[in-house]
């Protein structure tokens, strides 16, 4: 992949211009990344009309990445984890600095979809045709022809013109608000959780199980409404949207990273265990956790360790931490290994689904999972995030909605184990529900 630099750093504005000027006069041969380099960029910069193309949004939690990406140079769209990622490792190896893939994966490849989850398949990786950027304190405007994209010369640079004309430098000021809520079954839900409670056994020991609530809004959103919202609170949380345009996108606010893998080292993190308290010193936190929340914990914590011990690998751990998401606290541990010849694709079927959204033995809660709960997960629950040539990043996908037109569908779960009380757990659900729900109330 070549690459060519403009050398003349711009705001966002002249940017778009020198890109444009660069474009009219160019000849493309061959795959390319055009990088303008960008003096500043602030959040509203971060915000385009809408748009029936695919955009996502990507942040990492200390905010040290973030790009929005628009249109698509190359995708990988497939119906099984193991072919998506088979491809995304060989078209990784044709990719430039700073280039990346972004996409996910669902919950389960092998349960049934639903019509709301039919586009997004079981993966999709996207190498995105516009991309701006941050990475540390570098900013730049990413521009991508990609030979083996599904498109011919003009029609990429026509849709490359009409990305660059979507930015906007007025951040949106709209106001949505719910209008009505399609509340979850809560007996139900009561239900399946004493199911699962008697169907534990001496290996089979925590369940994880969800519920979705539907909303309907007053008007359709721009998805990076969302966004700017999520950047706005600054909660040092992976923020990420997968948007297929037409107004149907996933978007969440996760506070767990699966893996994150830069040459042989890679890090990853156990979080599990959930309380809601009013005091905000961490040692006495940390002694509000029940041996229910230990005990959840514990099998995310030692699942991890054991597959990347399994990896031949070193493992380092740290003690048992308080990590907050928004309104709740969480045990958290993280985990370094140095781990030679691996990739995203080892990882990925080895790491996902931990039992922090799964549950304990992997078989049985999947199977408890599919059988029981009463909507498709989908995304949620599943893995998203980035890769480049040199590092890779993925969360677990929580505290996240899908939107379908006006309908806002938010998900969350709780992990079942044996000294679970179903109010409790109920109440958790509400108390993670807040995360995106409170958007609409700041």
């Amino acid at each position: 992949m070549q690459t060519v630099y403009l050398s003349q750093q711009a705001n966002l504005n002249d940017a778009l211009l020198n890109i444009k000027n660069f474009l009219h006069k160019a000849i493309i041969n061959e795959s390319l990344s055009i990088m303008q380099p960008i003096s500043l960029l602030d959040d509203k910069d971060y915000y385009t009309c809408k748009t029936s193309l695919l955009r996502f949004f990507y942040q990492n939690k200390d905010n040290s990445f973030r790009c929005l990406g628009i249109g698509e140079a190359h995708s990988i769209n497939k119906n099984s984890y193991a072919e998506a990622l088979d491809s995304l490792i060989f078209y990784k190896d044709f990719l430039s600095n700073h280039q990346i893939y972004f996409g996910g994966m669902r919950f389960d490849e092998n349960s049934n979809v639903s019509l709301e989850w039919k586009d997004f398949l079981t993966a999709r990786f996207v190498l995105p045709l516009v991309m701006l950027a941050k990475i540390n304190n570098t900013y730049f405007l990413q521009i991508n022809y990609a030979f083996f994209g599904n498109y011919n010369k003009p029609t990429w640079l026509d849709t490359v013109y009409s990305i660059l004309d979507l930015f906007s430098t007025i951040n949106s000021n709209d106001n949505f608000s719910i209008i009505h809520e399609y509340p979850t079954n809560k007996n139900y839900y009561n239900l399946i959780v004493q199911k699962a409670l008697k169907s534990f056994n001496e290996k089979n020991q925590k369940v994880v199980l969800g519920r979705k609530t539907s909303f309907v809004i007053n008007d359709n959103i721009n998805s990076l409404w969302f966004i700017q919202k999520l950047m706005s609170l600054n909660e040092n949380l992976y923020i990420f949207l997968f948007d297929l345009g037409n107004n149907h996108y996933f978007l969440g606010h996760s506070p767990e990273l699966l893996f994150s893998k830069k040459q042989n080292h890679i890090t990853s993190e156990a979080l599990a265990g959930t309380i809601t308290c009013l005091t905000k010193d961490e040692k006495e936190i940390l002694q509000l956790f029940s041996h229910k929340e230990h005990c959840e914990h514990k099998y995310v914590k030692n699942w991890i360790k054991d597959v990347l011990t399994s990896l031949n690998a070193q493992v380092i751990q740290s003690s048992i931490e308080v990590k907050k998401s928004f309104n709740v606290y969480h045990l958290q541990q993280k985990f370094a290994a140095y781990v030679a010849n691996i990739n995203e694709k080892d990882l990925l079927l080895k790491l996902h689904p931990t039992p922090a959204v799964c549950g304990f033995t992997k078989e049985y809660a999947q199977l408890f999972i599919a059988e029981n709960e009463n909507f498709d997960r989908g995304y949620y629950t599943g893995a998203m995030g980035i890769v480049s040539k040199q590092y890779s990043e993925f969360c677990v996908a929580i505290r996240c909605g899908l939107v379908v037109d006006n309908i806002l569908h938010l998900y969350a779960a709780c992990g079942i184990v044996q000294d679970s009380c179903i109010e409790s757990e109920w109440l958790e659900l509400n108390a993670k529900q807040q995360a995106l729900l409170r958007l609409f109330y700041s």
